[in-house]
């Protein structure tokens, strides 16, 4: 698909709802007895991946301009679930509270990705873990520090440990996305947080009602848009805002960016952006997992200060759809960029704007529409190869540009 550069860019919108909450309530849903209804979910590859895994294992589900899970008895089975890392880990969480084997497959780029950091806690649990094969049973609680702060690893413990004999207690990163924490916290689960640390016993879950508020990962291409657009403005309706999916905006506003964020009610906000200058910035370690999806993004609109931009500790990138470090340098660099990967740190020299007239070839879906804002806000235009595959998250993506 080519790209032309955008003379202006002004939309009042809403975006695809959350698909990290979308995913969560059908596999909650599934694990409660009796009807969970979603309204507002994000019908995606990577959610519909989700709902024939859950469909598979027992549950039943109902799909129109509102979804309904009914849940009950779950039962080991073959699943496949595609690009959706998401579906495949919380899974695996449900599979190890299961008294049957479940096998799991996906794409080449789903199998690709490390697994170990999920069946090392379930088989701590008791559940039987070979590669792709989990083996659940009668579980028992372990205290557990999570390397890396992941919201895919805490969730799928955390999934296990509904079903586990005692209390579990998960230390260390637990500084990720609490989506699971808050949602299953209202369908009844004995789950508490204090100071970082998260205490878990057997529960059964109560089916409820969901609301899916726009996903500020899909919001933040708009954002981007409206920032380096001149003239550029964008007002977005309906975005979960929970702190620890707004680390983007917090960036861009610490950067100098004109971005207000007006709080309405069930934890969404609407978010006005109005074309600015950037200054550098630096993002630390700390603040990645708040802004992990959106990193590629963010070195993008870093060559647009005029200065050095870092952003340190972004190794968890090599394991997403792509190697997302070395992705996000290529791109930028096939659109006249200034970027240095320094181990986990990304360095971008920005020089307040970009030549473009590249050409970006991969097939990630993040970055194919982090590379299609970078051809629209560049000084000529640039190809992006597999458009399709915004399919597994952004439905629509490319009406942006029309």
């Amino acid at each position: 698909m080519k790209i032309r550069p955008l003379k202006r860019f002004k939309r009042i919108m809403t975006v695809p709802p959350d698909k990290s909450i979308t995913h969560r309530a059908l596999i909650f849903g599934a694990l409660a007895k009796g009807k969970t209804v979603i309204k507002n979910p994000l019908a995606s590859l990577d959610t519909l991946s989700t709902v024939d895994c859950i469909t598979k294992l027992g549950a039943e589900v109902k799909l129109g301009n509102e979804w309904t899970v009914k849940g009950g008895k779950l039962f080991g089975t073959s699943l496949d679930c595609g690009n959706s890392g998401t579906t495949m880990r919380l899974l695996m969480g449900v599979a190890a509270g299961l008294a049957q084997t479940t096998t799991f497959t996906g794409d080449k780029s789903l199998k690709s990705r490390p697994m170990d950091r999920i069946t090392k806690p379930l088989s701590l649990m008791g559940a039987k873990c070979e590669g792709y094969k989990i083996t659940g049973g009668e579980l028992h609680a372990i205290d557990y520090e999570i390397p890396i702060p992941s919201a895919q690893i805490k969730s799928a413990v955390i999934l296990a440990a509904l079903s586990a004999e005692g209390e579990t207690v998960l230390r260390g990163r637990t500084n990720s996305r609490a989506h699971t924490e808050v949602m299953l916290k209202k369908m009844g689960a004995q789950i508490a947080t204090q100071n970082g640390v998260i205490k878990i016993k057997k529960s059964t879950l109560q089916p409820t009602e969901f609301l899916v508020g726009g996903d500020p990962s899909s919001a933040a291409y708009a954002t981007a848009l409206a920032l380096l657009v001149p003239d550029g403005y964008a007002y977005i309706r309906g975005v979960e805002c929970s702190y620890e999916r707004m680390g983007f905006y917090r960036k861009l506003i610490e950067a100098g960016a004109e971005i207000s964020i007006d709080e309405t009610e069930d934890n969404v906000a609407n978010i006005g952006v109005r074309y600015s200058k950037i200054l550098p910035f630096t993002v630390s370690e700390t603040e990645i997992p708040y802004l992990i999806d959106e990193i590629p993004l963010l070195a993008l609109v870093a060559c647009f200060a005029r200065g050095e931009s870092v952003i340190a500790g972004a190794g968890e990138l090599k394991v997403k759809e792509s190697n997302r470090l070395v992705e996000t340098a290529k791109l930028i660099k096939s659109l006249g960029g200034e970027i240095l990967l320094d181990g986990d740190k990304i360095r971008i020299l920005g020089k307040g704007n970009l030549q473009g007239g590249g050409a970006y070839e991969g097939n990630d879906h993040r970055m194919v529409m982090t590379a299609a804002v970078g051809c629209a806000v560049s000084q000529k235009e640039g190809i992006v190869a597999h458009p399709e595959c915004v399919e597994i998250s952004f439905p629509g993506f490319f009406e942006l540009f029309e």
